[in-house]
């Protein structure tokens, strides 16, 4: 678990401080925002000096109800590895529950709100991200990665999106729908750029500094960790992924499961980077002449070739979303389920090691493996 916000009916505190300031919700810096246009009660100026001083403070404000305003809510928002230990990338466990209430029940004391620790357990979850460190430093870079994963732009409702950081270390796979946030991205070069509590910053001078030992110069990283991270951005969806675990009103103590945000993660993973075209789709990344050769070598039937002819074009023209849209309203879900079963045999009699990109195929086997998905239609490379 990483960021997640919480909710609870609460009036507006009289005479608090830390409640002082009437402020636009766009001016909390939130990175899944509130939709709608409405002023919130906080104190952004006392957190930011908190900020620079290197103290990690929660984002918390005050909200009038959308439909009747003499209603207030209080409501939280922090990433939880950072409130326990001063950075996310630690990995959070299960028996970290109650020092994080402990944690939490202290900064709600530093702004006069008094809540026994039974009140936080319970407090309701109207948002909250989950996820997975890789860390692949002694084989691949996170670029190099990226790059491999990239052709798999197949989500449901969502668009991917290849995003640049702005100090230009990094980027990011993105995908985004109402509902949920999946992304995956180059987490030490986020990391030195965010970088605001003291913890972090001692991390980001050992990761310059073993750099620099290195290769001599620090814009070169000698750490390279991949994170999977998928966000869910409404209390309706998050009771949807907690029905499974028989759980009707989710609660913070409730979604405090490990093994459930890892399975999150796997199956999000699995559903974007596990399709019956794995090995099509990297062979589509080449060149005309690289494909006509390989499919020659491989396919004796001018049916089965043209066939994956035609699917590769598509897939390059395309990409794996669009051609998968295609061929379902262009002709019927079961054409493209058809088309999916006939490359499926296809593959299992292809020797895919001798591409030019089998390190892409190599890489994106190994990224599986790490969430415990056995690759589709990569047995033959043993990888």
């Amino acid at each position: 678990m990483d960021t997640v916000r919480l909710k609870i009916p609460y009036a507006l505190p009289q005479n608090n401080t830390c409640f002082s300031e009437q402020v636009k919700v766009r001016d909390l810096g939130l990175q899944t925002p509130i939709s709608g246009s409405r002023f919130v009660y906080s104190n952004q100026t006392w957190r930011k000096e908190r900020t620079n001083q290197g103290i990690y403070t929660p984002k918390y404000w005050i909200e009038q109800d959308y439909v009747n305003s003499s209603i207030t809510f209080l409501v939280l928002e922090f990433s939880v590895p950072k409130l326990l230990f001063g950075e996310n990338l630690t990995e959070l466990k299960n028996e970290h529950f109650p020092l994080i209430v402990e944690k939490l029940q202290s900064f709600l004391e530093e702004i006069s709100l008094h809540f026994t620790k039974a009140q936080i357990e319970n407090l309701t979850p109207i948002l909250f991200a989950v996820g997975k460190n890789i860390d692949i430093t002694k084989l691949y870079s996170c670029d190099t990665a990226i790059r491999a994963l990239s052709p798999f732009d197949n989500r449901f409702r969502s668009k991917q999106r290849i995003i640049q950081f702005s100090n230009d270390s990094g980027k990011e796979l993105y995908f985004s729908n109402k509902s949920t946030t999946f992304k995956v991205y180059e987490k030490i070069p986020e990391m030195i750029a965010n970088a605001k509590t003291r913890e972090e910053r001692k991390l980001v001078d050992f990761w310059i500094e073993l750099s620099k030992s290195k290769y001599g110069k620090e814009k070169v990283l000698a750490v390279e960790v991949l994170r999977f991270e998928l966000t869910l951005k409404t209390k309706a969806t998050i009771t949807q992924a907690m029905k499974k675990y028989g759980d009707l009103s989710p609660t913070f103590q409730s979604i405090f499961k490990k093994e459930m945000w890892d399975e999150l993660v796997q199956k999000e993973v699995g559903d974007i980077f596990n399709q019956p075209l794995n090995n099509f789709i990297f062979l589509a990344t080449l060149q005309k002449p690289t494909i006509d050769a390989f499919l020659d070598k491989n396919y004796k039937s001018i049916r089965a070739k043209d066939m994956a002819r035609g699917i590769l074009q598509s897939l390059q023209e395309k990409g794996l979303a669009k051609t998968k849209r295609y061929y379902t309203q262009n002709y019927c879900r079961k054409t493209w389920h058809n088309y999916a079963k006939c490359i499926k045999q296809l593959e299992e009699k292809t020797d895919f090691t001798t591409l030019k990109n089998a390190t892409s195929i190599e890489i994106h086997s190994h990224i599986l493996r790490q969430f415990n998905i056995n690759p589709k239609m990569q047995t033959k490379l043993e990888l």
